[in-house]
């Protein structure tokens, strides 16, 4: 959540900054120079900046901001297989893949609604919606003290749904708070084994042996029976 108090004396005009978008919930308090009795009126409405609906709480000397509608979803820690860095997955294993929603300080799990949750290569979700996991668990993971969500997904599910596919490197899990808040995290995968015209094998040719190599062996058979006949 980005929280901050700016002192202001005159008429509120809103400005974004080149590249900057409010998250979903961010919260902005504008603090005026002097208590003034009815500057601020009419609580509880709504604006809309920049394609963004931001709700309006009104005091005698401030009014806070809070994005709301049109802002981007809240990003959350996630990690794919956690405990390692390559978040390898095996598209033709039979087993599952377990990833991990992370909590922080801001962020609290027990705000997620569970059954919102999806798992997909962003390249992929425009075709389809992601895959659910198959099972979650309350537990900590990174160790931080927070409880987070453990998620197990089926390798099944994730290639039988079109949630990877064999150029996947990205993943994302995507869901929603208990209060409609979208929220969204990241992290990388590599697909094993590497694919080769649709197989996952390498053929090697083996040369054909030369003439000179053939007489080579020839000689070496002959020379052999020889001696055993002296034997």
């Amino acid at each position: 959540m980005v929280t901050g108090d700016v002192t202001i004396a005159g008429l509120l005009d809103l400005v974004f900054m080149d590249g900057f978008r409010p998250r979903w919930r961010d919260e902005f308090r504008v603090v005026s120079a002097e208590h003034v009795d009815g500057m601020f009126a009419n609580a509880g409405e709504t604006i809309e900046f920049d394609g963004i609906t931001f709700d309006v709480e009104y005091a005698a000397n401030a009014v806070t901001l809070t994005s709301g509608e049109g802002s981007d979803p809240l990003l959350v820690g996630f990690n794919v297989r956690p405990g390692g860095d390559e978040n390898p997955i095996n598209l033709h294993g039979k087993g599952v893949v377990k990833m991990g929603l992370l909590a922080d300080e801001q962020f609290d799990i027990a705000e997620v609604d569970l059954e919102s949750l999806m798992f997909g290569d962003p390249e992929l979700l425009g075709e389809v919606l992601g895959v659910g996991p198959e099972k979650i668990k309350i537990q900590d993971i990174n160790g931080d003290g927070l409880d987070d969500l453990a998620l197990v997904f089926r390798t099944d599910d994730l290639v039988d749904g079109g949630a990877l596919g064999p150029e996947s490197a990205m993943g994302i899990l995507v869901g929603q708070l208990l209060d409609g808040t979208p929220l969204e995290g990241f992290d990388s995968l590599r697909i094993v084994p590497s694919f080769h015209n649709n197989s996952p094998y390498t053929v090697t040719q083996i040369p054909e042996p030369s003439t000179a190599s053939l007489a080579i062996l020839l000689l070496a058979v002959s020379t052999l029976i020889r001696l055993r006949r002296h034997e």
